[in-house]
């Protein structure tokens, strides 16, 4: 996968339900729909990270555990907002 296709949303929709020219089953979304619950997932992310960090500070009481999962929270508030910047920059559909 080349970098243009996984910055640009539309192309990675096409790749996704397009095989040969032909609609694969199962892909009813349009691009900006496809964009919606992308974003959705990355703010879900974020509340996960931000319920995770609080636990590990305030609520957990073993040390490996707090550095386990903070690091995991921190590492879902990263992902979540490289997702966001790609569904901003990516653009609006033309859908």
């Amino acid at each position: 996968m080349n970098l243009e296709c996984s910055i640009n949303i539309r192309l990675n929709y096409k790749s996704l339900c397009y095989n040969n020219g032909e609609k694969r089953s199962g892909c009813n979304l349009s691009p900006g729909l496809l964009k919606m619950w992308i974003s959705l997932g990355s703010i879900v992310f974020m509340f996960i990270a931000v319920f995770s960090i609080y636990f590990s500070r305030y609520k957990i009481t073993n040390r490996v555990g707090k550095i386990v999962l903070a690091f995991i929270a921190y590492s879902l508030m990263i992902v979540a907002g490289l997702i966001m910047v790609i569904v901003v920059f990516s653009g609006p559909t033309d859908a």
